[in-house]
């Protein structure tokens, strides 16, 4: 780089080497110094060799490989081949657009071409590291059984990775547990969980509807940091299934700190439950449903009995209160109005 010129080389040289047919030009930056730039340009280990096309980082990713001039070279031959047809396919896709404005293609014959560019992309891209860091994990590992834990870190026998940048996000596509004879040796046993246990198994006849969750509950789950020296624990309980060698797998995650010199990982810790689970299938014979049956509908006939005296009753009392007599009026006292004048007569009490 240019920060070099004076110390490592001059000016003229820098010039010489830039003007070259197809120059490839080797700078050297201490992260140490320059942690903005290197923040910036996402090293995550030292040391890193980048590759730098036109000022573009090299979409093929880092070099990983030996630290030999023809490994150099036969990456550098793999990375202008790559470039040079990057830019040819640039060049034809713009010729596909200037032939369907010239021509007018149907909508159908432009979802074809479409597709079709689709698929050749996908066949034909690299895998861009810088927007998709990380790797896959597929395997098995064979586990006392007893309480213990395993976890994911960020090693390289190559690199001296900086515990500042690492970040431990990791979706969870299958994680299941199942046991294994005790007699079977360890080649056995491999060959054994390869052929008999496939990364999804085929639930049991007797198990219910919601088995596979029950005995995989991490599946599909994303588990993303958005801050730094942190990560994410998983405590898993695993109890047995009666009639099955799967275990049933009862989590709790959670995110735990770390300090700033340590590397985070992503941990599972397991505990072996005391106690197990037994599914049963039970079938009821057909009297039995029967039976059942017939004393939902005598229930039914007696409540609706029961309503419909109630309801009559009721309709009874109330017609009778509206139909009830009116008092008659009380009779005049005696000798008053029998039409004779001046006279009154008294009741001795």
């Amino acid at each position: 780089t240019k920060t070099h010129v004076g110390t490592d080389y001059s000016i003229e040289e820098y010039k010489e080497a830039k003007n070259l047919t197809l120059p490839v030009l080797i700078g050297e930056v201490d992260c140490v110094e320059h942690k903005d730039l290197c923040w910036e340009e996402e090293i995550r280990g030292y040391p890193t060799l980048v590759l730098y096309v036109n000022g573009e980082r090299y979409k093929g990713g880092e070099y990983g490989g030996d630290r030999t001039l023809p490994s150099l070279l036969q990456f550098l031959v793999l990375a202008e081949e790559n470039t040079k047809e990057q830019e040819s396919d640039k060049i034809k896709q713009h010729a596909e657009l200037a032939a369907q404005k010239h021509l007018n293609m149907s909508t159908g014959h432009k979802e074809w071409l479409a597709a079709m560019d689709r698929s050749k992309l996908h066949e034909t891209q690299i895998w861009d590291k810088n927007e998709h860091p990380g790797c896959r994990l597929v395997g098995s590992l064979h586990l006392n059984r007893a309480p213990g834990y395993f976890f994911v870190e960020a090693q390289s026998a190559h690199h001296d990775l900086d515990p500042t940048v690492a970040n431990m996000s990791h979706i969870v596509h299958h994680l299941s547990f199942h046991a294994v004879e005790e007699d079977d040796d360890d080649e056995d046993a491999d060959e054994k969980t390869a052929s008999t246990h496939p990364t999804k198994e085929t639930k049991p006849d007797f198990a219910p509807s919601h088995y596979e969750h029950a005995v995989a509950p991490l599946d599909g789950n994303a588990y993303c940091v958005h801050e730094l020296h942190q990560s994410w624990h998983h405590y898993l309980k695993l109890v047995s299934i009666t009639g099955t060698d799967r275990f049933q797998v009862l989590p709790s995650s959670q995110v735990s700190l770390y300090r700033a010199d340590h590397y985070p990982e992503a941990k599972f810790v397991l505990d072996i439950s005391p106690i197990a689970v037994k599914w049963r299938v039970h079938y009821r014979p057909w009297y039995e449903y029967l039976t059942s049956l017939m004393a939902i509908l005598g229930g039914c006939f007696t409540v609706v009995g029961m309503l419909e005296y109630g309801v009559e009753t009721a309709s009874r009392k109330i017609t009778a209160s509206t139909r009830r007599p009116r008092p008659r009026p009380p009779p005049p006292p005696a000798g008053v109005g029998n039409g004779s004048h001046g006279t009154s007569s008294r009741v001795a009490p």
